[in-house]
């Protein structure tokens, strides 16, 4: 009447601008409000930075009658706030029904292209966050998506879900959803749903029906009346049933209801990775729930989908309780399941000490082997400690029992122990036979030699143990350790190891280290007086033999630094006095020692007496015996894709003509070697031949080998001595078996030239000597060296 303007906007409070009519509705002033509205008062006014109109606020707080005036006196229903929100939006999420009602009689929707009522009724809260996130501050995808009827389910507002219900929201669409929000909330709910169409078994997307959901929260009414209404207690979804839920949630009400209806308690699911119910429980710890599902039937004795027992289960779970328990209601102690497996296996693979003791109580059968023929006993011995070995022993265990292999205990102790004695001093105090073989004919002893300290030998040999004992291939402890262990080797040996005892194949001790070129354990070996003139009996082959095939085909030679011992074994023979067996294993050997460039070993296998013999024009010989394809990857101008000793034999014959030993060095352009050679005359009747000497010259001056041609200007030197031609067909002429040294020693001719002709007198030079003491001994008789003319 004094004449305010009833619009003014104001600041209350320095953080709120409004007008009058604003304040009298956020106050919910009715009076105040209809005296403003006769004033003339705007009744669309929104405040300047939210847009918040009074409409909005009543229906925000619920003052029907204040939307009501407002309504009859042309408030618009359709304005917006400034997050795009209308009056009915701020009615619903407030849960205002009689605003939303009176909204909704007046024409309210949500205009713009937005949703009206009916399908806002099942949109996701994440959509409906879009249009307020921003006054919220909250972005709307950290929301779960849920329907509206599912908020209302949520806040426990009945009457809201019925008036959406009834309004047209759809139960049948969102039905999984909304019935597992119901159950987990209230009866009621589960009630209105199926009362409105909801079908009771449906498992949804979530993969669990409502029953399931009741089960897991121990909703036990909700339980009962879903059991009432129909609902199938053991639908399976990849393998969990709402026995599963009830025991995973340790919802004992939800648990008595459903075992009370008759649930099946035994049911075994047919996904794999389904549990049945008991080993379930076992498997959660919850011994109640265990005792409770014992009490109504369970199967004590079932076997789930990976083969094992409920007391099987209890073992890994190391749940003695639940074992006492077991045992105490008769479960099958000696029921086999996966592997042939008992509890007690289980329990003493595991070393589950406590557990095993109980079922020893109870009376578990001690001998029972499982699908690898093992015992409680061996694999106690492989895995377990002292104490449980002894209850085992005391209580019955058969201590000679074999497992597959045929192994005792006492073989599995031993393997597993390696230094402790304590395990095979039990069981041989209660009998075990410590010469007892397996199938391989290895006594515990041998295991012993392979695998434990010098003190686990000492302790069974103190027992009896024999040390010289053969297995299934007649080998002893010291044929198995001299193929590896050279120390071992000598422990044994110390103790009174035979160290000549030949196996099946006629192999020594001595044999097995040569085979694998264990130079130390043959040191040792023949140090203790093996005999190095052995002969094995499947091929009559010497040690060197062996030795020389195992170098002829190893690989390893032909690399720098190389790990191969064959040079060092075969000079370990050479220097202990060993007989050569001439054989084109030497020769090989003496070709391939060049090839490799190792001068020592040629110098050693020439001074053993092997003869400067061509390559053989048969290449069967050599075709077992190949050269890395990349150790002449390009040799003179020539690749080569691969090369074995036939190719190569072939390549030094078309290069220089010659298939000798000193033709092969000149042609690898290894001078040392080359000069070995000539000084000690090391040739054959092929380099004599003109053609072959000027091939040498070739290709020596060809590949620009100054070196190699210095060495070699004497033997380029025409016409030849006629000493190093009478030498040459001499030694060609004699024997190059094994008897080629009887047979020069046998001749007629001074020492100095047997020497030359064994090429033990390594470069010596005979021309100092020729005319005085050979040439006085050849004149006065020059048919003195029988089956040779003098002529040539």
């Amino acid at each position: 009447k004094s004449g305010s303007d009833v619009n003014r906007l104001c600041t209350i409070n320095t953080n709120y601008t409004c007008t009058p009519l604003l304040c009298a509705v956020e106050t919910g002033n009715l009076e105040a409000i209809k005296l403003l509205i006769e004033n003339g008062a705007n009744i669309n006014v929104q405040t300047p930075t939210s847009k918040l109109s009074a409409l909005m606020l009543a229906a925000q707080n619920g003052f029907c009658d204040i939307v009501e005036l407002l309504l009859t006196h042309g408030a618009d229903h359709n304005l917006l706030d400034s997050s795009s929100n209308c009056a009915l939006m701020y009615a619903l999420e407030n849960n205002k029904i009689s605003c939303v009602e009176m909204l909704i009689n007046h024409g309210a929707e949500m205009d713009d292209g937005r949703l009206t009522l009916a399908a806002y009724m099942d949109v996701d809260l994440g959509q409906y966050l879009l249009f307020t996130s921003l006054t919220k501050g909250i972005a709307a995808s950290s929301y779960p998506c849920k329907t509206l009827i599912e908020r209302c389910l949520e806040s426990k507002n009945y009457a809201l879900v019925v008036f959406l219900l009834d309004f047209g929201a759809s139960v049948s669409v969102y039905l999984n959803s909304l019935l597992l929000t119901a159950v987990k909330e209230d009866v009621r709910f589960v009630k209105l749903f199926l009362d409105r169409g909801a079908k009771i078994n449906d498992v949804g997307t979530l993969g669990q029906a409502a029953l399931m959901q009741a089960a897991y929260l121990n909703k036990g009414d909700a339980v009962q009346l879903l059991i009432d209404r129909g609902a199938d207690m053991n639908i399976d979804y990849d393998g969990k049933t709402a026995l599963t839920f009830a025991i995973r949630g340790h919802s004992t009400d939800a648990l008595e209801v459903l075992l009370h209806a008759g649930i099946d308690v035994n049911y075994v699911p047919q996904d794999p990775l389904g549990e049945i119910p008991l080993h379930f429980s076992i498997s959660c710890g919850y011994n109640d729930i265990t005792e409770l599902l014992i009490s109504y039937g369970a199967d004590i004795n079932s076997i789930d989908h990976k083969g094992q027992t409920a007391l099987q289960f209890a073992i890994r779970k190391h749940n003695y309780d639940i074992i006492s328990l077991l045992i105490a209601k008769g479960a099958d102690l000696n029921k086999q399941t996966f592997g042939g497996k008992t509890a007690l296996h289980v329990a003493l693979t595991i070393q589950e000490i406590e557990s095993a003791e109980m079922l020893i109580k109870g009376g578990a059968d001690l001998n029972i082997s499982d699908d690898e023929g093992k015992t409680a006993l061996i694999i106690c011995s492989q895995a377990c400690t002292t104490g449980i070995m002894l209850q085992l022993l005391k209580s019955g265990a058969d201590v000679n029992s074999v497992d597959k292999f045929e192994s005792s205990a006492l073989h599995c102790a031993i393997k597993h122990s390696i230094i402790l004695t304590e395990k095979a001093e039990i069981l041989l105090k209660y009998g075990a036979d410590i010469n007892k073989t397996n199938s391989e004919g290895h006594t515990p002893f041998m295991i012993a030699s392979q695998y434990c300290k010098d003190t686990m030998l000492r302790f069974l040999l103190d027992h009896g143990a024999n040390i010289n004992a053969q297995d299934k291939l007649g080998s002893t402890a010291l044929h198995h350790a001299s193929s590896l262990q050279s120390e071992r080797a000598k422990f044994l040996i110390s103790i009174g190891a035979d160290i000549n005892i030949q196996n099946d194949l006629g192999y020594t001790a001595l044999f097995s280290a040569a085979d694998t070129c264990n130079d130390l354990a043959m040191k040792v070996l023949i140090n203790a007086g093996a005999d190095i003139h052995a002969v094995e009996s499947r091929t009559n082959s010497n040690l060197f033999s062996i030795i020389l095939a195992g170098y002829n085909k190893c690989t390893l030679c032909y690399r720098e630094n190389s790990a191969c011992k064959h040079d060092v074994c075969m000079e370990l023979l050479i220097n202990a006095g060993v007989r050569l067996n001439m054989s084109n294993q030497c020769t090989l050997a003496v070709y391939k020692a060049i090839i490799c460039n190792q001068l020592k070993l040629v110098q050693l296998l020439v001074a053993c007496g092997i003869p400067p013999l061509e390559m053989p024009r048969n290449f069967n010989d050599w075709s077992n015996y190949c050269i890395p394809h990349h150790f002449f990857t390009a040799f003179y101008g020539v690749h080569w894709d691969s090369l074995n000793f036939e190719d190569f034999v072939l390549a030094i014959n078309a290069s220089v003509h010659a298939r000798s030993p000193l033709s092969t060095a000149i042609f690898c352009k290894n001078a040392a070697i080359c000069q070995f050679f000539i000084k000690n005359w090391y040739f054959n009747e092929m380099d004599m031949s003109r053609k072959s000497l000027h091939a040498f010259h070739d290709l020596i001056h060809n590949t620009q080998g100054t070196r190699l041609a210095a060495v070699c200007e004497e033997i380029f030197v025409q016409p030849w001595s006629l000493t190093v031609l009478s030498f040459v067909k001499v030694s060609a002429s004699i024997s190059s078996d094994s008897d080629r040294e009887k047979h020069i020693r046998t001749l007629p001719i001074p020492q100095i030239l047997q020497e030359k002709l064994l090429y033990k007198s390594t470069e010596s030079d005979l021309t100092a000597v020729w005319n005085t003491e050979i040439v006085n001994f050849l004149l006065p008789d020059h048919n003195a060296l029988v089956g040779l003319n003098y002529m040539d």
